[in-house]
């Protein structure tokens, strides 16, 4: 093999252009991981990525960024009934006391 075949090898092609040099420093920082050389579809619209010429999804770019609610922003997160004298406060106002 030639130096011409390595370099060719070495390539990031995305959507049949090639990223290289300041492009692809910011490209793989912004995303927190080296891009392996390759050649490479990537959907704008979706965030989807796969190998150029197999139309099979190998990831996405925008799931692992969009946060997922928090169990209080579902409404899913458990808060305990709060005891004071002879009163129960359970959240959401019911309130139950000993002896009414």
């Amino acid at each position: 093999m030639g130096p011409l075949s390595f370099t060719a090898h070495a390539q990031v092609v995305i959507n049949g252009r090639l990223i290289r040099g300041q492009e692809l420093y910011n490209l793989q920082k912004r995303l927190g991981y080296r891009i392996q050389p390759g050649n490479y579809w990537f959907d704008r619209r979706t965030g989807n990525w796969g190998y150029a010429g197999n139309p099979r999804v190998r990831g996405n770019l925008y799931r692992p960024v969009q946060r997922r609610r928090s169990l209080s922003e579902r409404g899913l997160l458990y808060t305990p009934p709060v005891i004071g004298g002879n009163c129960v406060y359970i959240p959401g106002g019911t309130s139950w006391c000993k002896g009414q």
